[in-house]
């Protein structure tokens, strides 16, 4: 049996995080290898993958291991190493650390192992040591997860690299029925409200979502909206369930009488698939609830201009993104576009599905 080191994007703890590690571990297992996950200890973080994830691969060869046994990927028994997220490329652990884990990776490439670097993200300012690295070692693979990072390590230099799509390598496991299903949902909006949305638009965050629900109201007589408090569980400094919860009180009043419940848990990855799945429409501050969302066959709208968001929006027809301005538009083309944005997402999925499987040498 082939053997698969996975390295996660940092530790447990980020919902995104979680089921990118969750749908890697299931689609090579499911291609008939035995999957090992490196654990990472982060500061602040008491998560581990195999607390989080491991419930979800019960039935699959997947073993959890510390991330110190394997260090020097080069010296690694296993056929095949994956490395997933932005975090290599564009620093969101310190430089040092980023380059270290880039420079092993290339190392185990150039010792003939198969490297796999899913989901990179490289838009940022110029990092010469990174180019060099990226350009010097044509035998890593890279699936790039916005067009604009895609065209950057074409332009610097790298040998193989595809356009995928941030979270598209757990897409084998989670497409299915659920688009289908949606249809007859009762209709739910999901708002997640996220501090830093708060911040950037005060009480114009207030407004404009009193006009979108509003709006859709008038559509969906029977409409209810759900306020969720949080996307990652462990980064508690990313999550305020207070400003979440005064913002739902407020929409309770205003909104009158549409029913306005407040969820102020703490979502494990599940409890968050769930809401989504559930949901009819998710507009979110955290991006990967809105993109969770738009996999599960619900159309979302991210509060954001981000790189990573433009990528998806290119790449996932559920997928928006945009200022409150935008939003006000997306909502009054939600109704009539919906059939078609579903079907389009179908299709997507499969051909994105296929892009994965062909990038991990399936």
């Amino acid at each position: 049996m082939k053997e698969c080191l996975i390295l996660p994007p940092w530790s447990a703890g980020s919902l995104g995080d979680e089921y990118m590690v969750a749908g890697a571990a299931w689609l090579f297992s499911q291609k008939g290898y035995r999957v090992f996950v490196a654990e990472m200890e982060y500061p602040g973080s008491s998560s581990t993958f195999e607390g989080t994830v491991g419930p979800l691969l019960r039935d699959r060869p997947v073993h959890f291991i510390p991330l110190a046994q394997h260090r020097h990927c080069k010296d690694t028994p296993f056929y095949q190493v994956v490395a997933i997220g932005a975090d290599t490329l564009d620093g969101l652990h310190s430089t040092e650390f980023s380059i270290e884990t880039l420079r092993g990776l290339a190392d185990a490439a150039n010792a003939g192992k198969r490297v796999d670097i899913v989901s990179a993200s490289y838009s940022n300012e110029s990092k010469p040591e990174v180019d060099q690295v990226v350009r010097s070692t044509p035998a890593l693979k890279w699936v790039a997860r916005e067009r604009c990072s895609f065209q950057r390590l074409k332009a610097i230099g790298a040998a193989n690299v595809l356009l995928g799509c941030d979270f598209s390598i757990f897409l084998s496991r989670l497409v299915g029925q659920r688009i289908a299903r949606a249809a007859v949902r009762q209709p739910l909006v999901s708002l997640a409200i996220s501090p830093s949305v708060e911040r950037i638009y005060g009480a114009d965050l207030e407004t404009a979502l009193t006009r979108a629900i509003t709006q859709l109201s008038v559509l969906a007589p029977t409409l209810r909206v759900n306020v969720v408090a949080h996307d990652y569980r462990s980064f508690g400094a990313r999550s305020n369930p207070q400003v979440a919860k005064d913002i739902s009180c407020s929409l309770a009043k205003k909104l009158s009488p549409i029913p306005v419940a407040f969820d102020g848990r703490r979502l494990t990855a599940r409890e968050a698939w769930d809401v989504a799945r559930r949901s009819t429409l998710v507009i979110s501050g955290f991006m990967h609830f809105a993109l969770m969302s738009s996999y599960a066959g619900t159309p979302s709208y991210f509060l954001s201009y981000s790189d990573k968001g433009i990528g998806q929006r290119e790449m996932n027809p559920l997928f928006s993104c945009g200022d409150l301005q935008q939003l006000e538009s997306f909502v009054g083309a939600y109704n009539s576009r919906l059939r078609l944005r579903r079907l389009e997402a179908w299709v997507g999925r499969a051909r994105l599905k296929a892009r994965v499987e062909k990038a991990c040498g399936f």
